[in-house]
């Protein structure tokens, strides 16, 4: 961290560059009673809005965006809308900046693990037979008026679940045949003890 006399220097050449350059730039309101669409017109654009700007607009060659919109209750899919700003520019990732508050940050990386951990799932079962989002904290997938309530599930920590989908492979497949043989014999309201040892051997 620098000294604080270095700082405010650094801070007051940063002041002075901004008031050079802000008679070029370009300051548009953007919201819903603007009409006209997010174009860049002049080397130095800054746009202003909220909704209206933050749902499907892709901005070109956005570099810095400002990132303040903090519901109560977040929804991933309308952040990753957001997200569309910035167009499809993987080989500029490294020039993107993005300023947020720090519980805004914690949001944001909830979401981006939930988007990651949905591509490994559609990455280990691409036949559409599991589909699920892990969710954490105050955020939801999306509205619960666009889902179907019979698609939802909720997960509480401390819980035994038995999976009502069990994906299996050809690894189990001798563990299964063990543990049918063991079935066969036994009768209602009786048991068996077996070591666990005996499955996979």
């Amino acid at each position: 961290m620098p000294h604080p006399a270095v700082a405010k220097t650094q801070v007051a050449v940063l002041l002075a560059a901004i008031a050079f350059l802000s008679p070029g730039i370009a300051v548009k309101l953007v919201n819903g009673q603007t009409d006209e669409d997010v174009a860049v017109k002049s080397p130095y654009n800054l746009f202003v809005g909220g909704n209206k700007l933050g749902r499907g607009v892709t901005i070109k060659n956005l570099l810095v965006s400002y990132y303040g919109r903090n519901p109560k209750r977040p929804q991933a899919d309308t952040v990753l809308q957001h997200a569309r700003m910035y167009g499809y520019r993987r080989k500029d990732i490294g020039l993107l900046r993005l300023f947020l508050p720090t519980e805004l940050h914690v949001v944001f990386k909830a979401i981006n693990k939930m988007e990651r951990g949905l591509r490994e799932l559609i990455a280990e079962a691409p036949t559409e037979e599991f589909r699920g989002v892990y969710i954490e904290g105050p955020i939801s997938a999306t509205r619960s008026n666009v889902l179907v309530p019979g698609a939802l599930g909720v997960y509480s920590g401390g819980s035994t679940y038995n999976p009502a989908q069990i994906m299996r492979d050809a690894s189990v497949i001798k563990s299964t045949a063990q543990i049918d043989d063991i079935l066969k014999t036994l009768k209602n309201k009786t048991y068996k003890d077996f070591q666990w040892k005996r499955f996979g051997n």
